[in-house]
């Protein structure tokens, strides 16, 4: 009797050892033996799921990304409030040669005009709407900075203009496009769009639309477009591997149909409860695609074994699903449990993707189980071509077994080098984030984003709020001398374009001495209330409420968008400072706006990590306690999977791959993929080990088992991998580059760490 035949007639002697779920696992063996009902079950399910895919949207919103529970985002919520959010702009770029003619001039006072009468807009700065103001007996007038006659370089860099509407290349100008809150991401694609065909239509030149509803909606386009593509080409690469390693097609469909069946389910699913796919769950199809495939080729293999030993359909499929079931569900569970971990960022997008991707893998793990044995009920030949394969595969993991013995020394020595090498990497590892949230390579919108940064003073919006106790004694000069010293404050730190109430009261005080610049101060006591009546004439109200509500006042300006990284260090110096103006004055003054929340999530990378990481191996530590009842065990199968984790931070420092909210994900679903092998390896070895084999003998059998299926699984799981390094964005881009490394980590660690501490384990 082979090896094989043996191993049968083991499992059917001794029924009390059998590694299987108990009555769970027998429920679904009785209910698959009804394969017909099964399948017409699942179809039904499928169809009803199928339904809802129609429905699907697609969406992204920078402000989904602020961290929730987050006092500062309460602040901001109460400032928007009063204000509208600052960031509801649009950047028009004009670019010519003879950008500043009074032809051209002409022309876009006409555009300006008219596109202040849509209801959508409520104010257009541009270099025609800068004015200075001009006392006369009847009040105050404003009076253009720059007119449709021209204006030469040399006046518009006097004036102030250049770099803030007229770029340093001086061959664009720039109109800063402030729009109401648009309600929906539909109405904000209808605004871009108009603007976009109405600036086509009356200006032949070439122009640069950019700001928050463009980004929206390119971005939206991106995600329907990304996600057929790597859908589409993570089924061709697994239809390759399925033809290379099983050689049939009955091998390639089986695992095809369980896979459409639960990404089906799983987007159908996702539409019903009405969530849009955004940055994050666009990766979901791949992600599952690649990650259930392994409880199928486990399960196929398991079963070609049993029936090429001259075991019957049936029994085959009993046996599989004892011996494979629970091991398998386990690898979903343990799987999902990382996924589940990425609850602790309080970004909701990345919550959303743990929580949906889990799901996923759990409906995968129940639809393999139902309808892998159901089909083949209705099959019953093996599903290989050839039982040959089996052999060459056999080879190869006797091969690796002996060498990993003979070599135990000199493995050990090459693996705690290699493991030194990379963590030197973690020294390197960076905390960085944009504002384009989920970009960091190439993409044409930070293209656009460095244009405006090159070219005007800085793409990034920034916004300090001040909560005002009492309007009486936000005009005392005292006060207003520290809001000036703020304002110079931000200005020495880099802050472009720094307005705010006291910037409009300082241009009333040079006017009231005839426009002179010495006099753009803050009034002395003898013409503060004089200056205090211009402010609030009926003449300035619109300027005066871009700044002041009721409760609030606000400073704005800009940043160049060059990272959080960089940016901490001013907002540092900012919150110091804000510190002290509040003890002076009684106020609230605080940080707030898009670009300040967005940078703020740094603060949570790394104690999310933390968190995650201990909720998952923590949570994966007692389930495997319970499974394999050996502490030993359980540290042999954690040690290999803990160590790619802590590789993969030091590889993203020497590739220089910015740590943030959505590269940290990382780091938990490394783990809770790469843990799989490692329970399928363990599971076998303990098995061996309960029928009284040898410990060296069970580590073979180990290998020559489970060794198959898991480098079948890891070669799937980095080529299907290797797909993200063809998407647009950043966040697929980089999680496939970092998988396939810690695929490969892990599958090294696997196939000789394991071994090798079994090896010196003392049951």
């Amino acid at each position: 009797m082979n090896k094989l035949n043996q191993k049968v007639t083991n499992e059917k002697s001794n029924p009390d050892k059998i590694n299987h779920a108990g009555s769970l696992l027998e429920l679904i063996i009785r209910i698959v033996q009804k394969p017909k009902l099964v399948i017409g079950f699942l179809l039904v399910i499928t169809l009803f799921f199928g339904l809802q895919l129609p429905q699907l949207k697609f969406d992204y919103d920078f402000n989904s990304f602020f961290p929730k529970g987050d006092p500062d985002l309460a602040f901001y919520e109460e400032l928007n409030s009063d204000f509208g959010e600052y960031n509801n702009f649009v950047f028009l770029t004009i670019l010519s040669d003879s950008i500043a003619t009074p032809t051209l001039l002409r022309k876009i006072k006409t555009f300006q005009e008219s596109l202040e009468e849509w209801e959508e807009i409520n104010r257009i700065e541009s270099p025609l709407s800068q004015a200075i103001y001009q006392i006369t007996p009847f009040g105050i007038n404003r009076v253009p900075l720059v007119t449709t006659k021209g204006i030469s370089r040399t006046q518009i860099e006097d004036r102030g203009l250049l770099g803030n509407f007229f770029g340093r290349d001086g061959k664009s100008l720039m109109m800063i496009i402030h729009h109401n809150d648009l309600g929906s991401k539909e109405a904000g694609d209808d605004f871009y769009e108009k603007i976009q065909n109405y600036t086509d239509t009356s200006f032949p030149l070439q122009n640069i639309i950019s700001g928050k509803t463009q980004m929206q909606n390119d971005f939206t386009d991106k995600l329907e477009s990304e996600i057929g593509k790597l859908i589409g080409l993570a089924f061709l690469v697994i239809i390759a591997i399925l033809i290379l390693v099983f050689k049939s097609l009955k091998g390639v469909m089986m695992p095809l149909i369980v896979l459409m069946i639960s990404i089906i389910w799983m987007m159908g699913f996702i539409s019903l409860i009405g969530k849009a796919l955004d940055i994050m769950a666009i990766i979901i199809p791949t992600l599952l695609l690649i990650v259930s495939i392994s409880d199928v080729i486990h399960f196929i293999n398991k079963y070609d074994s049993l029936i090429n030993s001259g075991e019957t359909n049936s029994e085959s499929i009993k046996l599989s699903i004892r011996s494979i079931g629970k091991a398998t569900f386990l690898t979903s569970l343990t799987t999902a449990i990382g996924f589940v971990s990425l609850i602790v960022i309080p970004i909701q997008p990345i919550k959303d993707f743990g929580l949906l991707t889990a799901l996923g893998v759990l409906i995968a793990f129940f639809i393999t189980i139902l309808l892998v044995p159901s089909l083949l009920q209705l099959s019953p030949k093996p599903v290989q071509s050839s039982s040959s394969s089996f052999n060459k595969w056999q080879s190869l993991t006797d091969t690796l077994f002996i060498k990993v013995l003979r070599n135990q020394k000199q493995l050990f020595v090459a693996l705690a080098i290699l493991s030194i090498v990379i963590s030197i990497g973690l020294n390197q590892l960076k905390i960085n984030t944009s504002l384009l949230v989920g970009l960091q390579k190439n993409e044409p919108e930070l293209e656009t984003v460095s244009f405006f940064d090159k070219n005007y003073d800085g793409y990034k919006p920034f916004e300090i709020g001040i909560e005002i106790n009492d309007n009486e004694s936000l005009w005392s000069s005292a006060v207003l001398s520290e809001l000036n010293e703020l304002e110079l404050f931000l200005a020495e730190l880099g802050v472009k374009q720094v307005s705010s109430p006291v910037s409009l009261i300082k241009e009333i005080n040079g006017s009231m001495y005839g426009g002179a610049r010495s006099q753009y101060k803050v009034p002395d006591e003898n013409s503060l209330d004089k200056a205090i009546r211009y402010y609030n004439s009926r003449r300035l109200s619109e300027e005066k409420s871009f700044f002041e509500s009721d409760r609030f006042i606000r400073i704005i300006g800009r940043l160049p968008d060059t990272g959080s990284a960089e940016t901490a260090p001013l907002y540092e110096e900012v919150e110091l400072y804000l510190t002290e103006f509040n003890q002076k004055t009684g106020m609230n003054a605080q940080l707030t706006g898009t670009s300040y929340l967005i940078d703020k999530t740094d603060q949570y990378v790394v104690s999310s990590i933390l968190k995650g990481l201990a909720i998952g191996i923590g949570t994966v530590s007692i389930v495997l306690l319970i499974f394999f009842r050996s502490f030993a065990l359980l540290l042999v199968s954690l040690l290999p999977n803990f160590l790619p984790v802590i590789l993969i931070a030091s590889l993203m420092g020497w590739l220089h791959i910015d740590l943030n909210i959505t590269t940290a994900i990382i780091f938990t679903i490394t783990f809770g993929i790469a843990v799989d092998d490692t329970i399928h390896l363990i599971a076998k070895y303990q098995y061996e080990r309960n029928q009284n084999r040898s410990n060296i003998w069970s580590i073979k059998r180990m290998l020559n088992h489970s060794g198959k299926s898991i480098l079948i699984t890891s070669i799937i799981l980095i080529c299907g991998f290797s797909i993200f390094l063809f998407a647009g964005f950043s966040i697929p881009y980089y999680m496939g580059l970092l998988i396939v490394l810690s695929t490969l980590l892990a599958l090294i660690y696997d196939l000789i760490l394991i071994p090798l501490l079994l090896a010196n384990h003392k049951p």
